[in-house]
Order: C-alpha cells, then structure tokens, then sequence
C-alpha cells in the first residue's frame, strides 16, 4: 500500500511562510490589492460640515399590517409615497429617500421643513379623514433632527462603478441626524410630530429660525377645518380600534399609548363629545 504523502506543494509552502508585507506583495501582482472603492477617502469630496434638518415619516404598525393584509399595507405604503413625492414637486430643494414603509428626508432651512412636514401631513390627514371604512385607515407620525450629513451623490468618489451608477445611491444618505429622526419618530403621536434633540440644542440660531423650543412641534392650525376632522376622525378611530384591537392586529397597550399621545398632541380632551379623554 502506498504511504500518504505529506509533503506540501510548493505553492503551499511560498504562501504559509510569507511574511505580511510578502503577501501584499502577491496580491498586487495578482491585480486585486487594491480595491479604490474602499480605500478612497470620503472625507475628500464632502463637506462633513454639511449640517441638514433631517425628517422620518412612516407608517405606523407596519409590521403587524403587512402580516395581516399585505395588500392593504402596500396600499397604505405607497399612498406615503406619492404625497411626499407630491410635496417634492412643490419643493424641489427637498431631498427625499424611500423606506419600505414610508420616506426620509433633508433641507437646509427649517422654514421648508415644515413647510414640507406640513403639506405631507396634511395630505395624509386628508386620507385619514375621507376614508370610508375604519379598518383601511392608517396612521403616520414623524421625528426631526438636526445634524452633520452626507447625501449620495458624494458617497460615489473614488469608485468608477458607483459613479456609473449613480441612481443606485439616488436614495442614499448618511448621517447621525438620520437615525436621530428615527428615534425621534418612534415618541411622536398618530399625525404628529417629535423633535429630537439635536434639533433642540444644535440647530443654528439666526434672525429668522433658531433651535426648537418644544420636542412636539404642532404642524397644523388650531380652527382649520382639517384639524377638527382629523380631531374628530381619531376620536371615532381610537375607539374602533379599543372594539376591534385582534381584527386590527393593534397591541392594546401599544394602542392605548399612541391613544394618549393624539390626546395631547391634538387636544381630544376639548371635544365634548371625545369618548377618548374619558378612558
């Protein structure tokens, strides 16, 4: 029987007793040291001084939606969609990003922030108020922040391939204030609005826009006629919800929480017919 050998090949036995600079060495030669998409240096091509007021919109109860009815979550979804590409029209200095259920997005001036909160708000109250049937309403709520951000375009330098491909980075950006908007977004009320509190101690202060005083900014006016009715929509749909929470797939207490938010945020408790306040 012939013995195993245990000699290892010459290959084996250059690449095992290289030393690192050695294996750099090879890897050069052999054409893939050096990957510039990973080594090219953001820093620059950008302005990391570059400071945003940072919105985070999206749908509430995503989750338990799409896993009770996917298509009515999609519906739901897309309706975010195509207000905030409405208020886009509108504003085209505003930079917005797709989420899978529902937008972030970034301006300079806080006067077109909530310039553009506002119009996507109120586009969305409006749904909320003319739908028909309790159980096809959704609700969304936002967080803002403020902070140092990198938009897409800049993150392409130093790679040929993203630069060739610059739509795939259309709807990218990164930056703290993103995931402070999201934090932010997760306190706010049913159709409200949570500052975060970056927007609150680091935003600049200039003749015409200064820090937010307040962590709930109120988007809407006191008598509009459509705060009355998303006032009253949400009174006669927190009360669905409280008969209907398994249909709903609305954690009670989740539901009881986010009932107490609109209570403040849109003050229910001044409707004399509120059911809401008194539970």
């Amino acid at each position: 029987m012939k013995a195993k050998s245990t000699t290892k090949s010459s290959a084996d036995v250059l690449t095992s007793e290289m030393d690192l600079p050695q294996l750099k060495r090879l890897l050069k030669a052999r054409g893939d040291a050096l990957p510039k998409y990973m080594f090219s240096t953001v820093e620059q091509n950008t302005d990391i001084r570059d400071y945003r007021y940072v919105f985070w919109l999206d749908l509430m109860g995503a989750r338990n939606l799409m896993k009770l009815s996917l298509p009515r979550a999609a519906r739901s979804v897309m309706k975010i969609h195509a207000a905030a590409l409405f208020v886009k029209q509108r504003h085209p200095e505003l930079e917005i990003n797709p989420v899978m259920d529902g937008v972030y997005g970034y301006v300079s001036n806080r006067d077109l922030l909530e310039t553009c909160l506002t119009e996507i708000l109120a586009g969305l109250a409006n749904v909320f108020v003319q739908e028909r049937v309790p159980s096809s309403r959704f609700m969304v709520r936002a967080g803002v922040a403020f902070g140092p951000l990198i938009p897409g375009s800049s993150l392409a330098a130093g790679s040929t391939i993203l630069q060739q491909n610059t739509r795939y980075l259309g709807g990218t950006a990164i930056g703290m204030g993103i995931s402070h908007a999201y934090e932010a977004e997760g306190l706010a009320p049913p159709f409200g609005v949570y500052i975060h509190e970056s927007a609150r101690a680091f935003a600049p202060r200039r003749k015409d826009a200064y820090p937010y005083r307040v962590n709930l900014w109120r988007w809407f006016e006191n008598e509009d006629a459509l705060t009355w009715a998303t006032r009253r929509t949400l009174v006669h749909h927190f009360d669905w919800l409280e008969k209907n929470s398994v249909s709903a797939q609305y954690d009670l207490d989740a539901m009881r929480r986010h009932k107490s938010l609109a209570i403040e945020y849109f003050r229910l408790h001044e409707l004399t017919e509120s059911k809401v306040a008194t539970k």
